[in-house]
Formats: C-alpha cells, structure tokens, sequence
C-alpha cells in the first residue's frame, strides 16, 4: 500500500522502513506522528484464513485521533486480488485525503507489480535485506531478488532489485565491477522494456549513466525517477550523492539529502548521507558530533563506523581511522574493501609491514578483487616502485577499463616516472575537458585539483599557453569561488597548484595550511612526485613535513600500546 501511495504526486507518504519501526508499538499516534513529520497515520490489519484473506484498514488524524475513513475489504487471496485490492485501498484514501490522481498516476496505482505471490515475497524479502548495507545481507538479498525474477521474469520491480543490489555489493560485499555492471544492465534493461513508467528503473538507469561518467544523461534520468516516484527516498538520495560531485552543488546535495530523510526519517542509511553531506561541506566538527549520536542509536549499523574513520582521518587521527575500521571489520568481516582502508591507512602511519598481512586477509575472502590491485597500487607508490605500479593498474584496468576517469590512475604513475607524455596522453583520455579551452570552466568545476596536474602537463609537454590559460583559471576559483562552496576548502590540498604557477611562497603556506588542519592522508605522496620538487630543501616545507612524520611515529606507537593492551 505504502509502495502504491508513494507513487501519487499530491500525498506525503513515509517509506516502509521507517514505519515498519512502529509494528506492534503501543506508543501514542501523535507522538508517532511528530516523529515521522506527518499528520494522517493509515492503520491495518490482516488476517488470513485458509484462501480467504481480510483487510481492515483505517486513516486516523494524528492530532485528533479521529477517524477520517475505514473499511473492511473480504477477498479470495489470490495475487489478481491482492493487488487489485491494493489499487482499491489506494485511490480510496487519495480520495479520502481530497488528492488529485492524474491519469497517469491513476494507471501506476492500478498496475499490478506481479501475479505470483512467491515472486511477491521473495521481492519484498530482498528490499528488507538490502535495506541492512552489510555483506551478507546484500548477498542472501541478491539471492532473493533471484528467486523474484525466476518465478516472475515479468516482475520489471524485482528486476530494479536485481540491478540495485548488484551496485550496492561492489561497495559492501565483494561483487566485481565488471560482473556488476553487467548484471545492472542486464537488468535494468529488462525493467524498462517491461515498465518505462517506473521511476525506480529510470533511477538503477541514471546510476549506469553515472559509472560511465554520462553525466547529462545521468541527470536527467535522476530527474525522471522523482518525476515518475516523486516519495521515493532513494531516488532523492542517489541524485543528491551525484549532485555532490560539483562543489558549488554540496549545498543542493544536502538539502535533497534532507528530502529523502523526510520520507524515510527512521532509515539509518539516510542519517548516514546526511552526515556525509556535512563532511563534504567542510563541517567536520557537526559531522563527528552527528555521528556519535547516531552510533549511540545504531551501534551495529556498519556504515556509522566507515564514516566516522572517515572522519578520524580527515582530521589527522589516523590511529583512531584504524581502530574505527576494526571495529566495522568485526560486525562485518566480509567487507574486503575495509581492508583496504585499513592498509592505506597504515601507509600513512609508516607501517607498510602490516599492509603484507592485511593483504593476506583479503586474499583469503577473494583472492581477484578489485580492491587487492589498489592496495598494490598505494603500495608500489609508497615504495617508490612506479612499475610495480603501472602493472597494478594495468591489471585493475580489466574492472575499470570502462569508467574514463579510471585512466588518470596511469596518469598519475607516469608523471610518477617521469614519462609527461604518457601522462599528459592518459589524463586526456581521462578527462578531455582540461584539454580544450572552451570546456575548462565546466571541468574545474568538477574536480579541480586534475586541472592543476593537466595544466602542469601541458606546459611540460609543448602547449605552455595553454597550460597557464587552464592553470590561472584553475587558481582563480580555488581561490575566489571555492570557499563560497564549502566551510573548509582547505581539505583540498592545492599546493601542487602554486608550484606549478611558480610561486613558491604560495605553495609552501598551502601545504603548512594542509598540516595544520590534519590532513595527512597520502602525505608520504609528497618525498616522491616530480611536482613537489621545487619545495625539497626548503627549510619551512621540510619542518612541516618533519611535523607529520613525528605525528604519524606517534600515533603509530599508540596503535601498537593499544595492541599489546588488547593482547591476541
């Protein structure tokens, strides 16, 4: 039913994982109104008794507690019934709540999802498992949005549910790119050539766009799915997690984070994309104390625990990253790309002896994902070892080869080496916007520390005029525009780019300005990239670096105190 409202532009209706937070619950309906931000509750009941099903079901006015409409619907229990059924209940409370249903409201509602109940449940089975983001669960999810589509290759829903956790377990289980991708497609394919007025499909669509970096494509189908499912929560979720990849965009990304949040107010997820807003808008502080408060809530919600090592990190706790990430690791030890971080981390802390065990840590879960090649990529970094690099991500490219910003990983290793025109050849294809003038503006929007490199590029490799053309545009926004976008613009390090102008001065204070916010994550970058080599020997460069290095001795000899307390 809920499923079925939310598809009416005119109503307000709360996603089923918050309400199903109030089954059985005793509590007041004002106080259970006020927390959910409505003020109609719709109450019902279900018996069934051999075929014969009984629904009762009521709308009460949370203020008064007065009864707008109720009724008792008597049926064979049949899917034809069932969700004829639901489409009946549906337009009756639209019309009790005085909306408007346009036509095609009228025929979404009506639409029946599926005629087997099996498929039916086993749908409704995945949506809940999909809803806990941990390994496991996404995985038995997979296996339930399976049985879905089996029963009911018809089931176009069930497909959005095969496509979506397909993304989710990248991210959270082990599931490779590659075979993701595919299955997404595949997929979603399916679920539009069955119903191309489903928003839930347009949305699973819109993220395919964004893997392939098609982002006007991508837009646009974000903007379909809200049109289409207008109190669908993760549609407004999705979009604001692709509008944040524009700075000048992290505010709108919040406040359609906070839209979602008033449909679905109880979904930890939400809580979550809310505090990672306010991280991405440099407010650090706001997104600690946030978190806690949600972890103190939530304790075994996995996701509160990434962010909040996030969080240590990009504030210079490296120590306490680590200790956030075990403990994520022991509520679900399946996530390999935990590990992952956990070996960056170390990195960071100077202890590469321990990346070698992590390693063997992932290997033992999948010993070909994707996350082994990052973790030989930092490494090979770490060590000054450019081809050993190039080879890892030469491996990697058969997981990424179709994601264009995955070449700036080669760019990256041959600046490394020294060869600018590989680089220069590999962030072109990476990013072609930095290479014309008529398109720098809309690149350096998005990602505009790569404008620096690319601009530093080009001036090694023939185009000076060009170069300094994008490189005084780069450094015109970083430092005029940027901080009307975002509270701490100094998470960005843009030390790079006052080297590659010339002034030395500029570029020492921007890496001292990086030190003294803590953000030492990758710091070791700068003993090896051809870029810093104007600021080696400089005395203020190198006392802040030392300043690091002290501070990462530290917080490792606290790591390993914390360790030998803990004991095996």
């Amino acid at each position: 039913l809920l499923t079925n409202l939310a598809r009416i532009g005119d109503l307000k209706v709360i996603s089923r994982t918050s309400v199903l937070r109030f089954k059985d619950t005793e509590r007041p309906l004002p106080e259970i109104a006020a927390e959910l931000g409505v003020a109609t509750i719709m109450e019902g009941a279900v018996q069934r008794s051999g075929d014969t099903v009984r629904i009762n079901v009521q709308l009460i006015d949370a203020q008064t507690d007065e009864h707008l409409w109720a009724e008792i619907f008597d049926r064979e229990m049949t899917a034809n019934n069932l969700f004829a059924i639901q489409s009946e209940i549906s337009q009756k409370i639209a019309m009790a709540l005085k909306s408007t249903l346009s036509p095609e409201e009228q025929q979404r509602i009506s639409d029946r999802p599926t005629e087997n109940l099996a498929a039916y449940n086993a749908f409704l089975r995945g949506r809940l498992l999909q809803s806990r983001r941990n390994s496991t669960d996404l995985d038995q999810a997979a296996i339930e949005f399976g049985r879905a589509v089996e029963l009911d290759p018809e089931f176009a829903l069930a497909w959005v549910g095969v496509a979506d956790t397909a993304a989710l377990r990248v991210g959270y289980s082990n599931l490779g790119v590659t075979q993701s991708l595919k299955i997404r497609e595949e997929a979603v394919e399916k679920a539009l050539a069955l119903n191309d007025q489903l928003g839930e499909a347009h949305l699973s669509q819109a993220m395919i766009h964004s893997f392939h970096e098609r982002w006007e494509e991508a837009e646009a189908s974000f903007l379909k799915a809200i049109d289409l499912s207008p109190n669908y929560a993760r549609a407004y979720q999705w979009y604001a997690d692709f509008v944040a990849r524009w700075p000048a965009r992290i505010k709108e990304s919040l406040r359609l984070t906070e839209q979602a949040v008033s449909l679905d107010p109880l979904s930890s997820i939400l809580q979550y994309e809310i505090t990672e807003k306010l991280f991405f808008l440099g407010r650090f502080g706001e997104a600690e104390a946030r978190l806690e408060k949600l972890i103190a809530s939530d304790p075994e919600f996995p996701v509160f625990l990434t962010a909040m090592a996030g969080i240590k990190s990009a504030t210079g706790r490296i120590d306490e990253q680590v200790i956030w990430l075990r403990r994520k690791l022991d509520l679900d030890p399946g996530d390999i790309q935990e590990y992952q971080n956990v070996a960056f981390a170390m990195l960071d802390l100077d202890n590469p002896e321990a990346v070698a065990a992590l390693r063997r840590k992932m290997e033992d879960i999948d010993d070909g994902h994707f996350s082994l090649g990052f973790v030989d990529i930092f490494e090979a970094l770490f060590e000054k070892n450019y081809e050993g690099g190039l080879e890892a991500v030469n491996w990697l490219e058969r997981e990424f080869g179709q994601q264009p910003s995955f070449q700036g990983f080669f760019g990256f290793l041959h600046t490394l080496d020294g060869d600018f025109e590989k680089a220069r050849a590999a962030f072109q294809r990476a990013e072609p916007r930095f290479f014309d003038r008529s398109t720098f503006r809309e690149a350096i929007e998005q990602q505009s520390t790569q404008g620096c490199l690319s601009a530093w590029l080009m001036m090694r490799t023939g185009d000076e005029a060009l170069g300094q053309a994008l490189l005084d545009m780069t450094i015109e926004y970083i430092e005029n525009e940027l901080p009307n976008y975002i509270e701490h613009p100094y998470r960005y390090d843009y030390t790079g780019c006052y080297l590659a102008s010339g002034d030395l001065e500029k570029a020492i204070s921007a890496f001292e300005t990086t030190v003294d916010h803590g953000h030492y994550s990758g710091w070791w970058i700068f003993t090896s990239l051809p870029w810093f080599e104007p600021l080696r020997g400089e005395p203020r460069f190198e006392a802040a670096l030392q300043r690091v290095r002290d501070e990462m001795t530290a917080q490792r000899e606290n790591l390993a105190r914390i360790d030998a307390t803990a004991g095996p």
